[in-house]
């Protein structure tokens, strides 16, 4: 059992790499980008309060779990240890940044929902 599973962590690590190695993951960071664009310039011009739209919200939705399913995959790809501190045991502070944005984001945009 244990060999089918190494093999399962094995083939989606290749698909990771595959991924994050070519020119379609610079496409999707792009698109990233511009949605948090557009966010940002909906929410100024609506005098920074939550936008009551659907459509807003949907869009925040899945700019979260994006940007959520990129961490976990990352940190999937090198391994939590090492994402967050090189083998010269360095700590690697643009990666704590991360999670931390990352975390950020989610946790505000739950309580923006909840809160409304």
């Amino acid at each position: 059992m244990n060999a089918l599973l190494n093999t399962r962590d094995n083939q989606l690590n290749i698909v990771l790499q595959q991924l994050y190695f070519s020119k379609k993951c610079s496409y999707f960071y792009i698109s990233l980008l511009v949605v948090s664009f557009l966010l940002i310039v909906v929410t100024i011009y609506d005098g920074f309060k939550v936008a009551d739209s659907a459509l807003f919200i949907a869009l925040e939705l899945i700019l979260n779990l994006l940007i959520s399913g990129d961490f976990l995959c990352r940190l999937k790809l090198v391994g939590f240890r090492k994402y967050f501190v090189s083998n010269a045991g360095h700590y690697r502070w643009w990666n704590f940044f991360d999670a931390f944005v990352v975390l950020t984001c989610n946790l505000l945009f739950i309580l923006s929902v909840a809160l409304k």
